[in-house]
């Protein structure tokens, strides 16, 4: 007769690779880490809302005040540009409406669709270049 020796289980998984079923290593104590302290863990998040606050309001509310000052000074005879890319020079000026004059007539605007018009300088014409 043959004695046949036990092996335990636990063995035969490893070897099989079957870790999942016995996760051994999981029971391993670490050394004991120390906790961040409440001010250590509240510099990442109010870091991450000052690059949020500089990066994207700032900006938007500097736009937004150049914009209203922008149409605070709106005055008949300013050329400007509307938001649809229609040059014209403002006639009248109501309430919340402008009237511009755009060479073949005279149209009727919402105030908000103004922007100034920009400079010469910063108007390039497209070079054109025929090449064979």
């Amino acid at each position: 007769m043959t004695i046949v020796r036990s092996i335990p289980l636990t063995y035969l998984a490893i070897l099989a690779g079957w870790t999942w079923l016995y996760p051994t290593h999981l029971y391993a104590q670490a050394a004991a880490q120390p906790t961040p302290s409440t001010l250590e863990m509240m510099v990442i998040p109010v870091g991450f809302l000052i690059l949020m606050y500089v990066v994207f309001i700032r900006p938007g509310a500097k736009k937004f005040k150049e914009q209203k000052e922008f149409l605070d000074a709106l005055k008949p005879q300013d050329e400007v540009l509307t938001t649809g890319g229609i040059l014209g020079r403002v006639t009248r000026i109501q309430h919340d409406t402008v009237h511009l004059d755009v060479g073949c007539g005279i149209i009727k605007i919402l105030k908000q669709n103004l922007q100034p018009k920009p400079a010469e300088s910063a108007v390039k014409p497209a070079k054109l270049s025929a090449t064979l």
